[in-house]
């Protein structure tokens, strides 16, 4: 682990502050109120039903909405339920916010426990609500229908960003920040003068403001604006209709090729598949998950290290985002994971993680490790209780699971004329014209270990030096090997067996089997996530973390390729581009060529 604390290498965000005054939720940071009392209700009707939302959201194949004030994801879940009146018919909802100081998870509940009844997604956004960390948050809901992307930051750059990469434009906008006398940095005329660019025809633009400044900047940039009496606190709503040209969205492909049906290949062929688009995996085995995503156990954990803020970013956002999806689709082998302080891992690097992470990590003393693990633990240790251990192949095939994925026994032989994702490992084809790339394949083993009694103490999974895996009431799974230098198996299953003697102070289990497999490395240890050519992206390199990373990855080529914004920031892209490793060839050889 990076000897930094890991809260200096990323950007740590202000949490708001919430005073709850009877029926009323107050910001005293900002002086005004989150919602009227009417909570629901008034959301519907100062923001959806001047639009008209709940007619104009099943007419076109995906739906746009931007929210400029997130707060308590209030308007999302009130537009989600809407959204889900359309049962049956296929289209999308994109719901895009941008939060400069979200509110923290305990006061979400807090505010939100009597809208269980009429807002039953509150839970599973509890469930999936984000860290405060910078940058694009992506959460996906209903049958994965619903995505939810939030931009923690600054509301400026947050939109800016968007503006920038999103190619497929807005329907409707929501401008729901604090007062513009109280909050003005939300409402700049910069801002506002720019939405209609990015309006695509029909699109309408509902706010609670009814302050002639604001209606003033977007009657000139391109919309009529009306002034409708709501009967809310927040009294008026300002409607706006789009009147100049539209923004044409960029045209999307129909069909696009994934080569390779290992968990990078079927992460990209599921996040497109879900965006409309028809996928052909080509996987020379036929077979779904048979070279490096065959081991059966993997383990979704925060490994949380790196010296760049982009990429510490990168990994918190990897983290939670396949965590929320894993638990969408499968079932995990077990849940919550332990890491143990210890050479690697300091109390300080320990007490960083927490700051960054918040509800998503416990740090917990000795015994209460002990308690948790079900073993004599000596040593304090961060407790993960979203952590799951999955089994890769069972994974692989749920995200296949889709009317538009078609796997086909084949490989990619030329230059490829459809969007194509290249998720082979080390196996890349030599037709491609592709930058110099440095990856190399290294050797890795688990061992399954049966306990001689009928039931292991063991409870959760343990991380230290590997790992420890209750994978069923008598079955340990130890692992795993990191070989530069090929092993024997004999000798790999001597390593993972000290590893039970290390945590349980002896390794009376008798052995049961072992699974070898290949990590496909890169010479910086930073994955390889993006688009190598005019029709090529790459996802690749996943080492250890394909579990944490590639699911992300996977909707971030996706989102690109279909012209939609990636929930990864331009920096973070930067730092996993292919094209790196041939500027650095400038200076230097490829280390991994002898």
């Amino acid at each position: 682990m990076d000897s930094r604390p890991f809260a200096a290498c990323i950007t740590l965000i202000e949490p708001a502050l919430i005073e709850i005054r009877g029926r009323r939720v107050f910001s005293p940071r900002y002086g005004d109120i989150y919602f009227p009392p009417g909570g629901p209700e008034d959301s519907r009707r100062v923001f959806l039903d001047p639009g008209k939302l709940g007619e104009r959201m099943g007419r076109n194949p995906v739906f746009t909405v931007v929210e400029l004030g997130f707060g308590t994801g209030l308007n999302f879940l009130v537009t989600a339920m809407e959204f889900l009146k359309l049962q049956g018919r296929s289209t999308r909802l994109r719901f895009v916010s941008f939060e400069k100081h979200p509110v923290k998870l305990s006061d979400l509940k807090r505010i939100g426990k009597h809208w269980r009844t009429s807002l039953p997604l509150f839970d599973t956004l509890c469930d999936q609500y984000p860290p405060a960390v910078h940058g694009w948050h992506r959460r996906f809901f209903g049958t994965g229908n619903i995505e939810l992307s939030v931009f923690i930051g600054e509301v400026a750059a947050g939109i800016e960003d968007f503006l920038e990469r999103d190619e497929q434009g807005v329907d409707a906008w929501f401008l729901d920040g604090f007062s513009p006398d109280l909050n003005p940095a939300m409402w700049q005329e910069s801002l506002l003068s720019r939405l209609h660019t990015r309006t695509c025809a029909g699109g309408s633009v509902t706010t609670f403001s009814s302050a002639g400044r604001v209606r003033r900047i977007l009657d000139v940039s391109g919309f009529h604006m009306d002034r409708i009496n709501t009967s809310s606190e927040k009294r008026h709503t300002l409607l706006g209709r789009l009147t100049t040209t539209p923004f044409t969205p960029r045209l999307r492909p129909s069909e696009a090729v994934v080569a390779g049906a290992g968990l990078a290949g079927c992460a990209a062929a599921h996040a497109l598949a879900n965006k409309g688009v028809n996928v052909t995996v080509l996987e020379p085995t036929g077979q779904i998950a048979q070279v490096t995503s065959n081991l059966p156990y993997a383990i979704t954990h925060a490994r949380l290290s790196g010296s760049r803020s982009p990429e510490a970013t990168r990994r918190v956002q990897g983290y939670t985002f396949s965590i929320s999806l894993i638990a969408s689709h499968q079932s995990s082998v077990s849940k919550g994971i332990l890491q143990l302080q210890g050479p690697n891992t300091t109390e300080d690097q320990l007490l960083s993680i927490q700051q960054v992470l918040g509800d998503w990590i416990q740090l917990v003393g000795a015994d209460q490790a002990s308690a948790i693990a079900g073993v004599a633990l000596h040593s304090p240790a961060a407790y993960f209780p979203n952590s799951t251990v999955v089994s890769v192949p069972d994974l692989c095939r749920q995200l296949m699971h889709h009317p538009r994925i078609e796997l086909v026994k084949g490989v990619l032989n030329e230059p490829p004329s459809r969007p194509t994702i290249l998720a082979t490992g080390t196996a890349i084809p030599d037709r491609l014209q592709l930058p110099p790339l440095e990856i190399m394949a290294m050797p890795g083993q688990i061992d399954l270990f049966r306990s001689e009694h009928e039931i292991s103490p063991l409870k959760r999974t343990v991380v230290g030096d590997g790992y420890v895996i209750p994978t069923s009431p008598s079955t340990l799974t130890s692992g795993s090997t990191y070989e530069h230098g090929r092993w024997a198996p004999t000798d790999a299953t001597h390593m993972n067996r000290h590893r039970l003697r290390k945590l349980l102070g002896h390794a009376l289990f008798r052995w049961v089997n072992r699974y070898r497999g290949w990590r496909c490395i890169t010479s910086d240890r930073v994955p390889i996530i993006g688009q190598a050519s005019d029709t090529v992206w790459l996802s690749l390199g996943y080492g250890s973390s394909a579990s944490t990373n590639a699911l992300l990855a996977g909707e971030a080529i996706a989102s690109t390729v279909v012209g939609e914004l990636p929930p990864l920031d331009k920096h973070a892209l930067e730092l996993t581009k292919p094209a790196r490793f041939e500027e650095r060839q400038q200076r230097r050889p490829n280390p991994f060529v002898t």
